[in-house]
């Protein structure tokens, strides 16, 4: 549920801001989980440069907008750190399943870019607990 919502509304506000000849998405859990340490690939293409740049979202869902951690996985944290830029977490807050009518109204939706940047500027913090 989480990563749909992420996936239409990412899809949404970067086509709307860039047009479909420059921007492509793919949710890459779509139709089974992969297993990879992302869930969504976004592409922005500047087709007068002939470049692209690719960011990878990891999506994390709590059913409470006060929740505002989440758990990341080792895989998840070595790709932030080597990706930088251009990885993002993708945090949507409020998603309750047993809800009968989910309406975006009910969500909130957090975008972190570069989450380890932000960590090692203190703008994040990490809550380490055991099993």
């Amino acid at each position: 549920m989480g990563e749909k919502l992420a996936f239409d509304s990412l899809k949404e506000k970067f086509s709307n801001e860039l047009g479909i000849d420059y921007f492509n998405i793919t949710w890459v859990n779509e139709t089974a989980e992969s297993g990879l340490p992302y869930d969504i690939i976004l592409v922005f293409m500047d087709k007068t440069r002939g470049t692209k740049e690719e960011i990878f979202v990891e999506v994390k869902s709590s059913s409470k907008k006060e929740k505002n951690f989440f758990r990341i996985s080792f895989n998840e944290w070595k790709l932030a750190e080597r990706l930088q830029n251009n990885y993002w977490l993708f945090h949507i807050l409020g998603v309750n399943l047993n809800a009968p009518n989910l309406s975006l109204n009910d969500i909130e939706f957090r975008i972190i870019r570069n989450p380890y940047e932000s960590w090692k500027d203190g703008r994040l913090k990490m809550i380490l607990s055991e099993n």
